[in-house]
């Protein structure tokens, strides 16, 4: 049996590694406000097909890009099979920071895991990245790319192109027609 004189100072050390950071009940030190205060929190993959194939959509997108006809980014889509459960699609390069994701995505409160980075720390190998397919404040779907390889996409310093946007091939690529 413990007697009531132990159980204070037990208690009390409890109650004092519990509010140090990492050990309990206040956030981590290292976390960032953005982490803290997430609204959605969302794993980066290109294994999820809630819209449609993503081969498919590559496969239509790099046709278009090598073709000579203006299209919409909807129109590409459609043509892969896609369902209209997305309103605009960010590109996402690697290295790219989740500040800057949500100020390109319009998604202040998202917290974002798996991110491209380099294939290894000395950054060798094609630069790589994924257009990120959203709904309002939701990720639905993600693309990968690889440059010189399958990506379709210029956005031209655009933070984001819609269903509508209309794009025009050029050297490989598709463009927002200004």
């Amino acid at each position: 049996m413990i007697k009531p004189r132990r159980i204070a100072p037990v208690l009390i050390a409890i109650v004092a590694m519990s509010a140090i950071p990492g050990c309990g009940l206040l956030p981590q030190s290292k976390r960032s406000d953005s982490e803290a205060n997430c609204a959605n929190s969302y794993t980066m993959s290109t294994n999820v097909d809630n819209l449609g194939s993503t081969s498919a959509f590559t496969r239509e997108a790099m046709k278009a890009a090598t073709g000579t006809e203006p299209l919409t980014l909807a129109d590409i889509a459609r043509t892969a099979g896609w369902s209209d459960g997305w309103d605009r699609m960010v590109d996402v390069p690697q290295n790219i920071t989740a500040e800057e994701l949500n100020r390109r995505a319009n998604t202040p409160a998202n917290c974002w895991k798996g991110l491209p980075t380099p294939y290894n720390s000395d950054g060798d190998g094609p630069p790589r990245g994924l257009y990120l397919f959203l709904k309002d404040d939701k990720a639905v779907q993600s693309v990968g790319w690889y440059y010189g390889h399958d990506q379709a996409f210029d956005l031209r310093g655009q933070d984001a192109i819609y269903p509508t946007t209309v794009l025009t091939p050029s050297a490989g690529q598709l463009r927002p027609t200004p």
